[in-house]
């Protein structure tokens, strides 16, 4: 295709950070659905989180070592009793 595309977006959108498209040869698709839903959220529920991204938690839990290896997030566990399941605060760092 040569020129340019326009897009007009039909949805409220999400910031993708630039150099997420430097990881994108290398990213897994599990990898990749964890940060979109990382991008959509400012907190979760690990096994609910999983849940909807179709994959097992042990998968979500290594696709969100990934994401916050990139540098691009930050978690962190919250002071609820383990008999509850741990909910992660997000915090996106630009």
């Amino acid at each position: 295709m040569k020129g340019s595309v326009s897009i007009k977006k039909k949805f409220g959108g999400i910031v993708i950070p630039e150099n997420i498209i430097g990881l994108l040869p290398s990213i897994n698709l599990n990898q990749l659905k964890t940060f979109i839903y990382l991008c959509s959220c400012n907190s979760l529920i690990p096994d609910e989180a999983a849940q909807s991204l179709g994959i097992s938690r042990d998968e979500f839990d290594e696709a969100l070592a990934y994401c916050r290896g990139t540098g691009l997030f930050a978690t962190e566990d919250s002071n609820e009793p383990q008999s509850v399941s741990r909910r992660h605060s997000l915090q996106s760092y630009e």
